[in-house]
């Protein structure tokens, strides 16, 4: 979406916003009953594999930055991260997989909430370190390892 050209940039932004509200409240609603470590049977109806870091009341930054990025645009995020993944385009579906701790989630299941990652829409993934976020961001252009 280019929003300086859009007639419908303020739906589209808002489509964004309730896509990742919608994720995050079905997200919250899977971790009821607590989480497990990964390949350990969750506890009670829980489906979430370790913690979850839900951005629930933040979805209107990753949807107006998101908004302003090119497709080859890459991005990393906090830990934090399931905004920014879904507003750059990732697929909800592979996404809730990865919180399940299932293979066909976007790192076999085993990156969890916290560094979810997407390369095909450019989202290296998130970290809940700054200084890690930095570099990753930085290893794409110089072609270092992180």
């Amino acid at each position: 979406m280019d929003p300086s050209t859009s007639s419908d940039a303020g739906q589209a932004l808002y489509r964004v916003m309730v896509r990742i509200r919608a994720f995050e409240n079905a997200a919250e609603a899977a971790s009821q009953g607590g989480v497990s470590a990964y390949g350990q049977q969750a506890a009670g109806a829980a489906k979430v594999r370790g913690p979850l870091h839900l951005s629930t009341g933040q979805e209107a930054v990753p949807a107006g930055v998101c908004a302003h990025l090119r497709s080859t645009d890459y991005l990393t995020s906090t830990h934090r991260g399931h905004g920014h993944t879904l507003a750059k385009g990732a697929d909800l579906t592979r996404m809730m997989c990865e919180l399940f701790g299932k293979a066909t989630g976007f790192n076999g299941g085993k990156g969890g909430s916290m560094h979810i990652a997407d390369f095909s829409v450019g989202m290296l993934g998130a970290t809940a370190w700054w200084r890690r976020a930095c570099r990753s961001r930085w290893a794409p252009r110089t072609r270092r390892s992180c």
